[in-house]
């Protein structure tokens, strides 16, 4: 009896865990404890599920698994050629060669330039591969960024269609390929496998010492309770800002409640605040989301915030210039930066501080999410063997989920003299609101100002030019819509 009601909740343990989101960085083996009512009294079960075997497994009899990787400024995150004692490095080619030996498959990889510099070279061989039919590729990965137009080509497969490959389980970024999906068609996916996601995601940093100092609350306890809200953060950045040299203006030589880049973070705060420029219909249609009163209420308040240039300073882009000389200064208690910003050694050698999300909008938000250019995998609409490029898409994934994402994990709460456990679990919720919509990855087809989004952060001016440029953006979606629809 014990035996069955394991099994039990072995099933119900794999049921359970196609519900969470890729940012739940567990170890590869998953415990549940569970208290049975019945014919076992309160006798706990402990049942023990290896992730890994939970997935398809098949031997490929040694056949080559080509993948063509847009990411040479990142190649580490995709793939290692050798160990060298680098945890992540490592991680990635134990990956690999695991895979390899429990699927009989030998993984190549053919690296080009990931920036746009590198799309024509994407383009030339996607072509190539897929309409003079020389197979040359079972997979593609590369920053979603650089990819509409090679999914408008016709280039790719439909992977909803593809059984080997279950978007509810645990290794995907589920607020991207739900969004991303039209119609039930999904052409690229995001999953463990590019977990450069991760790093890219952008988040608040806070400076320990400072916030201490000036007496504040804990940001985690307002994240766990739901009241990281923007109005929050603005009102706890604004107690730190003081003009230092006291000449009456707010220059670079005093401190301020927030650090930033120049025009970025107007780019990704209305995605913390849950904007997304389109949403699904029933049936699964992308819709523009226009100027609700949701959407102009975050608009108008993001410029007044954008007129306080007492309470945030504008650093270089780059972030070694200025902005992590100021922060370990103590210039500044916030950070507003994608998260790899901790990789970089001068920020991990700073002065203590702590990892949140970005702020909710409002309490009413319903969660904490974040804007990522996702890195997605695609597989070409011609391949040597189906079966295989789906299957090993989902090991993968998989694999990268049970052995990498958490070794990123660990690197990213390392500090230099301690582990920070208190951001684990902000990190990890960073990680589940990872996401991507359908008008954000076509917006250069629908309206690149719907994401860069700066020029619309002034009081009143959303409303005003929504209405100007409603009717044109609309036809486009319509267009574009048009085209995917005769895809595949």
């Amino acid at each position: 009896m014990k035996k069955q009601i394991s099994l039990i909740l072995a099933a119900l343990m794999i049921l359970s865990l196609s519900f969470v989101s890729c940012g739940d960085n567990s170890d590869e083996k998953t415990v549940v404890t569970t208290t049975a009512e019945s014919e076992i009294s309160e006798t706990e079960i402990i049942t023990e599920i290896n992730l890994k075997d939970t997935i398809l497994k098949k031997d490929f009899g040694g056949a080559e698994y080509k993948i063509l990787a847009a990411a040479e400024q990142w190649k580490s995150q995709v793939t290692a050629e050798e160990e060298n004692g680098e945890i992540l490095n490592d991680a990635v080619f134990m990956r690999d060669r695991n895979v390899e030996e429990d699927y009989n498959v030998n993984l190549e990889y053919e690296v080009v330039n990931g920036y746009y510099a590198g799309k024509e070279t994407v383009r030339t061989k996607l072509h190539g591969s897929v309409m003079a039919g020389d197979t040359a590729y079972d997979l593609f990965t590369g920053n979603t960024a650089y990819l509409c137009e090679r999914i408008l080509d016709g280039l790719f497969m439909n992977q909803a269609s593809l059984e080997p490959l279950d978007f509810e389980r645990p290794w995907y970024y589920n607020n991207v390929n739900k969004n991303i999906t039209v119609s039930g068609k999904l052409f690229v996916s995001s999953g463990g496998f590019n977990f450069s996601n991760e790093s890219e995601s952008w988040c608040t940093i806070f400076n320990k010492e400072m916030l201490a100092s000036f007496g504040l609350e804990s940001p985690y306890d307002k994240v766990y309770n739901g009241s990281w809200i923007f109005d929050e953060f603005t009102r706890m950045g604004a107690v730190a800002s003081s003009d230092i040299d006291g000449d009456g203006k707010f220059t670079k030589e005093d401190r301020f409640g927030i650090l930033m880049t120049q025009t970025e973070p107007f780019y990704a705060l209305p995605y913390g605040f849950g904007r997304l420029i389109t949403v699904l219909d029933e049936d699964g249609i992308p819709r523009i989301t226009g100027a609700d009163e949701r959407n102009v209420g975050i608009f108008d308040r993001l410029g007044e915030f954008k007129k306080d240039k007492t309470l945030y300073y504008s650093c270089e882009t780059n972030p070694k210039d200025e902005l992590i000389s100021k922060f370990s200064a103590g210039q500044g208690l916030f950070v507003l930066y994608p998260l790899r910003i901790v990789e970089i050694p001068e920020m991990r050698e700073s002065v203590d501080f702590g990892i949140l999300p970005l702020p909710k909008y409002d309490e009413i938000q319903d969660g904490y999410y974040t804007l990522c250019w996702a890195a997605v995998a695609a597989i070409p609409l011609v391949v040597k063997d189906v079966e295989k490029s789906a299957v090993i898409l989902e090991a993968l994934n998989c694999y990268s989920y049970v052995d990498v994402v958490p070794q990123y994990t660990e690197i990213v709460l390392q500090r230099k003299l301690s582990r920070d456990d208190e951001s684990a679990g902000t990190v990890k919720l960073l990680s589940e609101g990872i996401s991507m919509d359908f008008g954000t990855l076509f917006n250069a087809s629908i309206e690149p100002t719907l994401v860069f989004a700066e020029s619309l952060c002034t009081p009143g001016k959303y409303t005003s030019w929504w209405a100007k440029n409603e009717s044109k953006i609309e036809a486009k979606l319509e267009k574009l819509l048009e085209e995917i629809s005769k895809l595949n």
